[in-house]
């Protein structure tokens, strides 16, 4: 995660395997930053354990996470 907010960015998970509790603070703070600036961080495209950590966590939720969904769908949300 970046030291400074950006406003806005959808961060693509697709390839990652695996994700622990430092995984899971780095979402965390990167929320809380973008929130802090007026914005907000997705993310997408995770699967396997990724994807059931996202959901397990919370995170999912907090990050309208969407497998799915392409990222130049929330540019401008």
């Amino acid at each position: 995660m970046a030291d400074r907010a950006v406003v806005g960015p959808v961060r693509r998970a697709d390839g990652s395997t695996f994700c622990d509790s430092t995984g899971i603070a780095a979402f965390l703070r990167g929320d809380n930053a973008c929130a802090a600036a007026g914005g907000w961080l997705r993310l997408t495209g995770a699967t396997g354990r990724v994807d059931r950590i996202l959901r397990m966590t919370g995170l999912a939720e907090l990050l309208r996470y969407d497998p799915t969904a392409d990222p130049a769908s929330h540019a401008h949300h």
